[in-house]
């Protein structure tokens, strides 16, 4: 085997440190979250991996998938309460029509 000189294969080998963001770096993420259609755009962007780290990719990740189900629900309670409406009118215009 070639090994280099020194090289123990059970040799303690220092991880390295993830990159990690600052405080700054988040509240100005958040910031940047709170100006309207500016905060889809960085969401997107920072999901897609082009802006931050890995840590800010999978919170843009699960940002995205919270307001995917978020949307959904309330698509389906206004289609519900839409649905529920237009048949409670229904019932009361036929009920006072025949009386």
């Amino acid at each position: 085997m070639n090994m280099p000189q020194g090289y123990h294969p059970y040799q303690y080998q220092p991880q390295q440190q993830p990159d990690e963001d600052s405080v700054g770096s988040w509240i100005g993420t958040f910031l940047l979250m709170m100006i309207p259609l500016v905060n889809i755009i960085i969401i997107i962007v920072m999901a897609c991996g082009g802006m931050g780290t890995r840590a800010k990719q999978n919170f843009a990740r699960a940002y995205l998938i919270i307001m995917v189900i978020v949307l959904l629900i309330g698509v389906t309670v206004v289609i519900i309460g839409s649905a529920a409406g237009w048949l409670s009118t229904d019932v009361l215009h036929s009920y006072s029509s025949n009386y």
